[in-house]
């Protein structure tokens, strides 16, 4: 669940970029496990989207991240800056999440 949450807002980060035809940021933190899109507004309207992966429903961490500054940046035409992992852990579960360096396309393994 943790890992599909994920993926779905890094692909929600990309198409926001295409949509609005500015590039978009994932800020991925380690410690507090979460990670937000500056460029998006809550779902409560206040301040930018973010998620805290340590509390409920995902009691999640993340392991590690493979981006340059823990960001993944796609441009006004939703091509992103580089491709990378992001390894997730809940407890003796561990998921990797990939985005393709050419289009974006984001798997989990």
């Amino acid at each position: 669940m943790t890992a599909q949450r994920v993926a779905a807002d890094v692909a929600y980060t990309q198409r926001l970029a295409k949509t609005t035809s500015t590039s978009q940021t994932m800020v991925l933190t380690l410690s507090p496990a979460g990670y937000s899109v500056p460029g998006a507004s809550a779902l409560d309207g206040s301040g930018s989207y973010s998620v805290n992966l340590l509390s409920d429903p995902y009691q999640a961490s993340i392991s590690s991240v493979s981006f340059a500054a823990s960001t993944i940046s796609f441009d006004r035409f939703g091509r992103p800056a580089s491709g990378g992992t992001i390894v997730l852990q809940s407890g003796s579960i561990t998921k990797t999440i990939s985005v393709d360096a050419d289009t974006g396309a984001v798997t989990i393994q």
